[in-house]
């Protein structure tokens, strides 16, 4: 069986023009604007619903209805999640990572939690944007 661990975690934006901020210096409409790592791993693919831009798909083109949401698929084989909010002045994020067969989960925990910090640390840039993390 492979282990699998989701971080799922929101960060509270008191103010929407910081959550706007964040994901404006995110935007991807080609590939050219697409991070090319997130920590150590290299990001394979990107989706931006925003932008109906992704990279995983034929023409780039999302097949998703337009949302405020980017997703990095990376190459330790997961992945990390950045949304707003559609009630909340928040930002969610998700981070998932499969261990491999016979993996012990606390390594693909810790992996998991080496994502969130890449994501934290290169997309949600606390303190730049002045987010008070939750």
């Amino acid at each position: 069986r492979k282990a699998s661990v989701c971080v799922l975690q929101s960060t509270r934006c008191h103010l929407t023009c910081r959550s706007r901020a964040v994901f404006d210096g995110l935007r991807v409409s080609c590939i050219e604007d697409a991070p090319r790592s997130l920590g150590p791993w290299e990001v394979l693919t990107v989706r931006d619903l925003e932008t109906g831009f992704d990279s995983a798909q034929p023409g780039n083109r999302a097949t998703l209805p337009q949302e405020n949401m980017l997703t990095l698929t990376l190459s330790n084989g997961g992945s990390a999640t950045l949304r707003a909010s559609g009630t909340e002045p928040k930002i969610k994020y998700y981070c998932e990572v499969g261990g491999a067969p016979g993996q012990p989960r606390e390594e693909v925990q810790a992996a998991a939690a080496a994502v969130r910090e890449a994501l934290v640390t290169q997309l949600l840039r606390p303190e730049e944007h002045g987010i008070c993390m939750l």
